[in-house]
């Protein structure tokens, strides 16, 4: 078996055992027959070389939690962030309904996790109804829930954390802040996505207190941030799929999806976030993130 090659203009047939058969290159004397047997023996080794620097283990490709690690680094540094924002929940029938929000949260440091509070504001049969979450390092993450008319916080763990927040698509446990290390991570493949590429990382969730038993994402390679991620529930089935798009930058550094929407692809209904006012380094103090103030 043999190919044929063309260098400079003449053709050479490199047999199966990688001797060659050929006429002399025009312009070549037949004494530099082995230089062109040379030329091709190079331009081979070098398309393999090319061949194997492309693969994940030459190219250094990143592992799935070092995508997520830098994708949390990308946020150090915000301190506080304090927003204003809309909750629109859109149920199978297309019936809409709208409640307001301010949200806090409190980057970790040296004496406590990420926190975070969600209250509502509006409408006045729900102001007042809140969701504190407070991330832990060595335990489950704790999350509270306060409901005004009862004037009662309960305290959500086990299934409870699945639940729907004011009956959107949002379950409590996805508005906690999530740590790294909550899911193992996997680099599944990068495509195209949007005017960028995408690393497609599955995690599988370490915790119990989930609905999930894997969550997709799909994460720019430019800036880390994740713009899709796709929910499997605990029979594998594919339930949810949020979308977080209009990125704003803050600071000069930190960015943040100002439109999240949640869609529940089993019952059909979609929940939207949209955040109308977002201000970070605000100076915001821990006391304004637990039970006491969640409470007032």
């Amino acid at each position: 078996m043999s190919r044929n090659f063309k260098v400079d203009g003449a053709r050479v047939r490199s047999s199966h055992n990688g001797g060659t058969q050929s006429r002399p290159p025009r312009g070549f004397p037949s004494g530099h027959q082995s230089q062109v047997s040379n030329l091709m023996s190079r331009l081979q080794w070098i398309t393999i070389f090319f061949l194997l620097c492309t693969t994940p283990s030459f190219a250094g490709t990143l592992t799935g939690r070092e995508i997520m690690l830098r994708q949390a680094e990308q946020d150090k540094g915000f301190h506080d962030e304090v927003s204003m924002g809309v909750l629109t929940i859109v149920n199978p029938r297309g019936v809409k309904t709208v409640r307001k929000f301010k949200l806090l949260v409190l980057e970790a440091n040296n004496e406590h996790e990420k926190k975070t509070m969600i209250k509502i504001e509006a409408p006045a049969d729900l102001k007042g109804t809140g969701l504190l979450s407070h991330q832990n390092k060595e335990r489950a993450h704790d999350q509270w829930l306060y409901l005004p008319a009862l004037k009662k916080t309960q305290r959500l763990t086990g299934s409870l954390r699945t639940g729907r927040f004011t009956g959107s698509d949002f379950a409590y446990e996805d508005l906690s802040p999530r740590a790294v290390d909550d899911d193992s991570h996997q680099l599944l493949q990068t495509e195209p996505c949007l005017d960028t590429r995408c690393y497609v990382v599955v995690s599988i969730p370490q915790i119990k207190d989930t609905a999930y038993s894997k969550i997709t994402l799909w994460v720019r390679t430019d800036n880390y941030q994740v713009i899709r991620t796709d929910m499997y529930n605990k029979k594998g089935d594919l339930f949810k799929r949020a979308h977080f798009e209009n990125f704003s930058r803050h600071k000069d550094k930190f960015l943040r999806a100002q439109r999240i929407t949640m869609k529940n692809l089993i019952k059909g209904g979609e929940s939207v976030l949209e955040f109308v006012d977002i201000n970070m380094q605000t100076m915001l103090r821990d006391e304004a993130l637990n039970r006491a103030a969640l409470e007032r």
